[in-house]
């Protein structure tokens, strides 16, 4: 048997620790998928700052690094988490997300995606959340330099349940 046709998906319904329904079409013709797999898993809130192209990536490295003393404050799960640290030593968006993650490590994680700087709470389901950044009391504010910020563009995703 060949698989020469295209796959369309148009919907994807969750049925609770059971399925998932998926609706679609394959060379045009309407299809109906029962996936009997394990029910999705809960997932985590998610932070999405703005998002900078390549060249605003190279600027924000190079502002980054002349911030010895500086950070933000971000509500997870209920609780404000402030984060206070040395940013010259990186070198690459890479280097800003994983100081960002050491100092949060025990409340989420932080990664730099496709341009844009993305904070995920440790904690998942409909119980996990996360806020916009916002200025610490002391110590260089970065919340809107890495645009954590709704007014910098930043989004919020709550958590779901599976």
């Amino acid at each position: 048997m060949t698989n020469e046709g295209t796959w369309r998906r148009a919907a994807h319904h969750a049925i609770p620790h059971t399925a998932a329904l998926i609706l679609g079409t394959y060379d045009g013709s309407d299809l109906v998928w029962l996936d009997m797999s394990a029910p999705p898993e809960p997932s985590p809130a998610l932070l999405a700052g703005g998002v900078f192209s390549e060249t605003e990536v190279e600027a924000l490295i190079a502002e980054v690094q002349t911030v010895d003393d500086g950070g933000f404050r971000l509500p997870i799960d209920g609780t404000v988490r402030g984060l206070r640290a040395d940013f010259s030593a990186v070198a690459n968006a890479a280097d800003i997300a994983a100081t960002i993650d050491a100092n949060l490590s025990a409340y989420a994680h932080a990664e730099f995606v496709d341009g844009r700087l993305i904070i995920a709470t440790l904690s998942t389901g409909a119980d996990a959340s996360i806020g916009f950044a916002n200025a610490n009391a002391i110590g260089a504010d970065l919340s809107g330099t890495l645009r954590l910020t709704e007014a910098a563009g930043a989004t919020i995703t709550p958590g779901a349940d599976g």
